[in-house]
């Protein structure tokens, strides 16, 4: 029973910073919110590098906690896929049973909160895609495609139905 209590506290340890890394990923996520609304192309850049390091930090604790659920689930005979938080805490003693249905609780708050910025920021940035590509486009059209480059080294542009023909 002593190895169980280990592996406990271990988990205990592993949710707690699992949720600290999603409160952080979620602070990030909302300040990407900002930086699309601001159009900060250098700290929505610089928020991305601090994202893929949190998500890099949760792969590893997501492995690391995977084990020591598969650890569990072998001293008591089940299926790593049956001991979910929520069943795990009927089959353990206070202080860990109510201690891991709060971090339940708090996971799912996070991933809800997570998944509806995300889904925020995905309407920001199809937005964002939307004004660039009109913008392109009218430039495109404003370009002059009948551009010709001489031996001089003069560029010469030939007037071709454009918008802007330089003439008065």
């Amino acid at each position: 029973m002593n190895e169980v209590k280990r592996y406990l506290t271990t988990l205990d340890t592993l949710l707690r910073q699992e949720i600290d890394l999603y409160q952080q990923l979620l602070c990030c996520q909302r300040e990407e919110k900002r930086f699309l609304i601001e159009r900060a192309l250098p700290a929505f850049t610089k928020n991305l590098q601090i994202k893929e390091g949190i998500a890099w930090k949760i792969a590893k604790l997501e492995k690391e906690r995977k084990q020591v659920v598969e650890h569990l689930a072998a001293l008591w005979h089940l299926p790593p896929e049956e001991l979910t938080l929520n069943h795990l805490s009927a089959r353990i003693e206070e202080p860990y049973a109510t201690q891991f249905l709060h971090y339940r609780s708090v996971l799912q708050t996070l991933m809800h909160d997570l998944q509806t910025v995300d889904r925020e920021n995905e309407i920001l940035l199809r937005e964002a895609l939307i004004f660039l590509e009109a913008a392109l486009a009218f430039f495109e059209r404003v370009s002059p495609h009948h551009s010709i480059y001489h031996q001089s080294g003069k560029f010469v542009l030939q007037p071709h139905g454009r918008v802007i023909s330089g003439r008065v």
